[in-house]
């Protein structure tokens, strides 16, 4: 199994994501359901993976480079359900330093593994890959917004060192999010 950069408009990518958008269609409503498109993983500052076997692919997952700030909490919620704000307005810009901002984090994006892929360790390769790429980058912590009926991939990221946190980046505190994070410091 490799793990390695990808392009989610690659039609074998583009297949795992729809399927991550009709399965998040399907369990929340319409209001609580925000996932970022084709085109909005495709922006600088965020990193798109794919797990592959040959030339089949089994999973897709995004790290998106962030900063908290005032701006972005009362900014209202233009999140997707596995992440937070577009990332065009959200993306680190190095080059700005206004007093408000938190340190930068990475926020995992778009994870999806293949139904017949579960159960493979590819989420948790897809993990590394992400946690190896937000250290490179130096930031210092992970977070994520999952589904509250996504108990498996609760489960997951619990077992890889997150821990339940409060919302963050543009999120409102609705019942269907359960927010996560993981400190790399």
């Amino acid at each position: 199994m490799i793990f390695e950069r990808g392009d989610p408009r690659d039609p074998r990518a583009t297949a795992l994501l729809n399927a991550s958008h009709a399965l998040m269609q399907a369990l929340f409503p319409p209001e609580d359901n925000f996932f970022l498109s084709i085109d909005a993983l495709c922006v600088p500052g965020i990193h798109f993976f794919i797990a592959r076997q040959g030339d089949g692919y089994l999973g897709c997952a995004a790290l998106a480079e962030r900063r908290d700030s005032v701006a972005n909490r009362s900014a209202g919620n233009g999140a997707d359900r596995a992440g937070a704000p577009e990332p065009e307005s959200a993306a680190v810009d190095a080059s700005d330093s206004a007093p408000d901002l938190a340190a930068p984090y990475g926020e995992l994006k778009s994870m999806y593994v293949a139904e017949t892929a579960r159960g493979l360790g590819v989420a948790a390769g897809l993990l590394q890959a992400l946690e190896t790429t937000a250290r490179s980058l130096n930031l210092k912590s992970l977070k994520l917004e999952t589904g509250d009926s996504l108990t498996a991939a609760q489960r997951l990221y619990a077992r890889h060192g997150f821990e339940i946190c409060g919302p963050f980046g543009a999120y409102d505190d609705i019942p269907t999010s359960v927010f996560m994070s993981k400190n790399l410091a």
